[in-house]
C-alpha cells in the first residue's frame, strides 16, 4: 500500500541522505477551540487587503510511502536506510509469512471436492448409460412378446425412463451443486491468498530507502513500514494551503534567492485531509514544479507565494482569528461572556489578515488563537 502524504521523520531522513543543513519546521497548528481563559479578542472592520499569502516551503524528493496490508511482527527486512531498490523487490516480510495453512488447506479442499464429484459424476453417468441399455433392451423385447407380457413390458419401460430422467437430472443437480461450492472455495482462496499477500512488502518504484522499520517492530495494516525517494523528481512541500486558497489565488510560485518558478498544487481528496487532522498529524502541502529551469536544489529552504489582485473597503480579520480546514472557515464570535463557533465566508487572505464575505458583520468580535 502506498500514500503520497509525507512524514516529518521521513524528510528528516532524506535530507540527512542528502547531506543537507537542517531547519525547524513549523507545524500547522491544531483546529482546537481556544482555551477557556483566552480573553484576547478581534474586531471585524472594514481595511484594505492584499492578496499575497507566504508559505514556508521546501525542495524534497519525490517520495512514496509503503505499508504491509496485515498486522504483525516484522519477521524479516531485506532493506535498510540508503538502500537502493527497485520497482516490485522484496523489502520485508512478516511472521507466518513463509507457510500459510489456510491457503494450503483451502487448496486441499479443492482438489479433494473436484476428485470426489469427478469420480461422482462418472459413476452417475455410467448408471445412466446402464439404464439406457437395459430401457433398449426392453424396447427390443416388446416386439418378441404376447399381447399380456406387452402390458407389463411397457409399464417397465416406463418405470425405467422415469429412473434415466430422475438419474440425468440429480447429475445436473449435483453438477450445479459442485459449481457452488468450488465457487466459494476459490473464493475462499482468494480471500486467503489475498491476506498472505499482505504480509510481505514491495518496492513500489525504483529509489533509495528513506525509512525501514527493524525487525521485531510491530506493524498494523495502515501504518507506515517504509519509504522509497526518487531524487531526480524534485517537488515543493509547505505549510498546509487550503485547496480553497490554492483556488483563488490568480498565481502560485516560490521564490528562491530572487528566482521566481511556478508550481502547481498536488492536491489532497477531503477524506485525507480530515484523517490528517484528525490524527494530530502536521498537515503539509505538495506542489509540482511548472519548470525544467530552476536554481534550488533538494534541501532548500524556499517561499511559497499565493497571489492574486487585492481588495479596498472589505470586512477583514487577522489571520489568526479564523480556523481552517479543507472544508469549512469558521471563528469563535464573542458572546456576552461565552463564545460561540460560528461558520465563516472567507474571500482572499494575506500574509495578515482575510477577507470576511459571509458570517459576521463589521463590529462582531472574535477571540484569536492563543
Amino acid at each position: 500500500m502506498k500514500k503520497r502524504m509525507m512524514t516529518a521523520c521521513i524528510i528528516g531522513s532524506i535530507l540527512l541522505l542528502s547531506g543537507c543543513n537542517e531547519k525547524v519546521q513549523q507545524d500547522v497548528p491544531a483546529l482546537l477551540e481556544p482555551a477557556a481563559s483566552l480573553n484576547e479578542v478581534a474586531v471585524v472592520k472594514r481595511g484594505d487587503i492584499s492578496n499575497r499569502a507566504i508559505y514556508e516551503a521546501q525542495a524534497i524528493p519525490y517520495t512514496e510511502e509503503i505499508s504491509f496490508n496485515s498486522e504483525g511482527i516484522v519477521d524479516k527486512m531485506q532493506v535498510k536506510l540508503g538502500d537502493t531498490v527497485h520497482k516490485g523487490q522484496l523489502l520485508g516480510q512478516l511472521q507466518g509469512a513463509e507457510e500459510n495453512a489456510r491457503v494450503i488447506d483451502v487448496e486441499n479442499d479443492i482438489e479433494n471436492n473436484k476428485s470426489e464429484y469427478e469420480e461422482a459424476n462418472v459413476n452417475a453417468e455410467y448408471d445412466i448409460l446402464i439404464m439406457e441399455a437395459e430401457k433398449e433392451q426392453l424396447e427390443k423385447q416388446l416386439k418378441k412378446v404376447s399381447k399380456d407380457e406387452k402390458k407389463k413390458l411397457k409399464k417397465d419401460i416406463a418405470v425405467k425412463k422415469m429412473d434415466i430422467e430422475i438419474a440425468r437430472q440429480k447429475l445436473k443437480n449435483d453438477k450445479e451443486i459442485q459449481k457452488i461450492e468450488l465457487g466459494e472455495l476459490e473464493r475462499k482462496k482468494a480471500d486467503y491468498e489475498k491476506e498472505s499477500s499482505g504480509l510481505f512488502l514491495y518496492a513500489t518504484m525504483d529509489g533509495i530507502v528513506t525509512f525501514a522499520v527493524k525487525e521485531g517492530d510491530r506493524v498494523s495494516a495502515s501504518s507506515l513500514a517504509a519509504a522509497i525517494s526518487d531524487n531526480s523528481k524534485i517537488y515543493v512541500k509547505s505549510d498546509f494551503v487550503s485547496s480553497k486558497d490554492y483556488e483563488r489565488a490568480e498565481r502560485c510560485y516560490v521564490k528562491y534567492l530572487d528566482t521566481e518558478t511556478e508550481v502547481a498544487e498536488r492536491p489532497y481528496n477531503a477524506s485525507e485531509v480530515k484523517e490528517l487532522f484528525k490524527n494530530g498529524q502536521p498537515v503539509f502541502s505538495y506542489f509540482d514544479i511548472k519548470s525544467d529551469n530552476y536554481a534550488f536544489k533538494i534541501g532548500d529552504y524556499l517561499d511559497l507565494y499565493l497571489e492574486s489582485a487585492g481588495k479596498n473597503d472589505v470586512l477583514i480579520l487577522p489571520v489568526n482569528a479564523v480556523y481552517f480546514d479543507d472544508e469549512r472557515s469558521y471563528v469563535y464570535k464573542k458572546d456576552g461572556d461565552g463564545r460561540v463557533m460560528t461558520d465563516v465566508q472567507t474571500g482572499i487572505k494575506s500574509t495578515s489578515f482575510v477577507e470576511i464575505t459571509g458570517g459576521l458583520e463589521e463590529g462582531d468580535e472574535v477571540y484569536v488563537k492563543p
